[in-house]
C-alpha cells in the first residue's frame, strides 16, 4: 500500500505536467481582449483541460455565477470546487484568460482580482516542479 505523502506527490507532479504546457506568454499581468480569446482558444485547442473531469459538469451553472447576498449558492460552488480533481487547472485558466466573474479553480473573481501576483507565483512554482 503506497504511503499517502506519495500519493499526494504523484498529483502535484500530473498537476505540474500540465501546467508547464501552458505557454509562459499566458502568465503576463497584462491583458487585453483580443489575447484573453486567444488564449481561451489555446486552451480548447490544447485539450490541456479535460473539462469532463471538473466537478461542476452537470451543476446548475448560474452556481458558479452567483449574485451579491446569496452566500448559500457561493458556499455550494466553493464546497463543490473544493473536491474537483481539475481545481488547479481550472484557476490557471482563468488567471490565464483574465475570467474575472464567478467561481474559477475554488476562487471567487474578487480574491483572482486581489490576488492575481499571489495566484500566478503558485502557478509558476507549480510549472517549475515538472
Amino acid at each position: 500500500m503506497s504511503h499517502p505523502k506519495n500519493v499526494i506527490s504523484i498529483e502535484r507532479n500530473a498537476v505540474a505536467s500540465r501546467l508547464a504546457e501552458i505557454p509562459e506568454s499566458f502568465f503576463e499581468l497584462s491583458y487585453s481582449k483580443f489575447d484573453n480569446e486567444k488564449r481561451r482558444l489555446w486552451f480548447v485547442e490544447s485539450g490541456l483541460i479535460n473539462w469532463k473531469e471538473a466537478a461542476c459538469v452537470g451543476q446548475d451553472p448560474s452556481w458558479w455565477f452567483p449574485e451579491r447576498g446569496q452566500n448559500d449558492i457561493l458556499d455550494l460552488a466553493l464546497s463543490i470546487c473544493s473536491q474537483c480533481n481539475i481545481k488547479t487547472e481550472c484557476l490557471a485558466f482563468a488567471i490565464c484568460t483574465g475570467e474575472d466573474q464567478g467561481i474559477w479553480g475554488g476562487t471567487t473573481g474578487r480574491e483572482r482580482r486581489n490576488n492575481r501576483r499571489t495566484i500566478l507565483k503558485r502557478l509558476r512554482i507549480k510549472r517549475a516542479e515538472a
